[in-house]
C-alpha cells in the first residue's frame, strides 16, 4: 500500500545545500550544509550554526557518547570545490564545545576518498558509506565501511555504483542505497531489496516503524517509498509536492517526516536556495537512521 502525504511545510529556507537531517529531541533538528561548511540546527523554530567545521559535511549520526558524528567528504560537491577543503574522514562533533575530532580517516589501511552517509548499528558499531568521486561513467570503486574499537574495515567494495544512504531495518538488516543503479540493497545475502526505476536516483533514506523505506531520490523530484508487499515483495511508489524539488536526505521524527531539498537552484553556491520541510505521511510513526 503506497504512502500519501497529508501536510508539508517550509520550515527553513536559504541554507547552502541541506543535508543529513538528525533528530536530536523534541524539537530539536540538526543538518548540515555543504556550501556553507557547518553542521545547523533547528531550536525554539529558529535556526542556528551549531558549528562550522569547513570542507563539505555530508551526513550526521548520534554516538553513543552524546557527540554528532559527521560524515566530511573533504571539500567537494560536483564541480564546487569548498574554499576550506578538510582531509576526507568522519568525524566527532561536541555540540556543547564545538570541539571536533577525527574519528577515522582511513578504512583497511587506505585513505577514506569521499565519505557519504552514516549510521550506529544495533551492535553500536558506526557504518559508513564512502562512494568516492561522483562519476557515473567512471571506474570509481564504492566502499561500505565499519569502524569498532578504534578500527575501521572495508566491509564490502563495490563497483562504480555510489553508495550512498545507509541505515538499519526493524529487522537489524544494513540497508544502503545505490545513486548510479538506482537500486537499495542490504548487506545480509548481497540482496536486491528494491529496484527504485529509471527516475529513482536515490540518496538518503529513513525507515518508518513497519518497515517502510522512504527514499530522498535527488533527481526524480520527490520521494521514492518502497513499503512491505505480499510475499516478501517490495511496492515502490513516488511521492512529490511542488515543482522545484532536489531532496537530499530524511529523517523520521515519530509522526513526521524532516526532508532536506537543495531545490533545483542546488548549483548556485553563492546564492543559498536550499529548504528544510516539514512533511506529514500517512505511515504510522518512524525510526531515525
Amino acid at each position: 500500500m503506497s504512502a500519501a502525504i497529508v501536510s508539508a511545510e517550509v520550515v527553513a529556507s536559504g541554507l547552502g545545500f541541506p543535508e543529513g537531517p538528525l533528530v536530536l529531541g523534541p524539537g530539536r533538528l540538526a543538518w548540515v550544509e555543504q556550501y556553507a561548511g557547518r553542521v545547523a540546527v533547528l531550536e525554539a523554530g529558529e535556526v542556528r550554526t551549531l558549528a562550522h567545521v569547513g570542507g563539505a559535511p555530508n551526513g550526521l549520526a548520534l554516538g553513543a557518547d552524546g557527540r554528532i558524528l559527521v560524515a566530511q567528504n573533504g571539500g567537494k560537491l560536483g564541480d564546487w570545490l569548498a574554499p576550506e577543503q578538510r582531509a576526507p574522514a568522519i568525524v566527532a562533533l561536541d555540540p556543547r564545545s564545538g570541539a571536533v575530532e577525527v574519528v577515522t580517516s582511513a578504512a583497511g589501511g587506505r585513505p577514506l576518498r569521499r565519505p557519504n552517509d552514516l549510521c550506529v548499528g544495533p551492535d553500536g558499531a558506526l557504518w559508513f558509506t564512502d562512494p568516492g568521486d561522483y562519476d557515473p561513467d567512471g571506474d570509481v570503486r564504492g566502499w561500505i565501511c565499519r569502524h569498532a574499537d578504534g578500527a575501521t574495515e572495508i566491509v564490502r567494495e563495490l563497483g562504480n555504483v555510489y553508495p550512498n544512504g545507509i541505515g538499519f531495518d526493524p529487522d537489524g538488516r544494513l540497508l544502503w542505497v545505490e545513486t548510479h543503479t538506482h537500486l537499495l540493497r542490504a548487506l545480509e545475502g548481497d540482496a536486491i531489496v528494491a529496484d527504485l526505476g529509471a527516475d529513482g536516483t536515490g540518496d538518503g533514506f529513513a525507515i518508518a516503524a513497519d518497515g517502510t523505506v522512504v527514499v530522498a531520490s535527488v533527481f526524480s523530484g520527490g520521494l521514492h517509498v518502497v513499503a512491505p508487499g505480499a510475499d516478501g515483495e517490495r511496492e515502490v511508489s513516488r511521492l512529490s509536492w511542488a515543482e522545484d524539488l532536489i531532496l537530499s536526505n530524511c529523517a523520521f521524527d515519530g509522526t513526521a517526516l524532516w526532508a532536506t531539498d537543495a531545490t533545483t537552484a542546488w548549483d548556485r553556491s553563492d546564492d543559498f536556495a536550499g529548504r528544510l520541510w516539514r512533511l506529514r505521511l500517512d505511515l504510522e510513526g518512524g525510526q531515525t537512521r
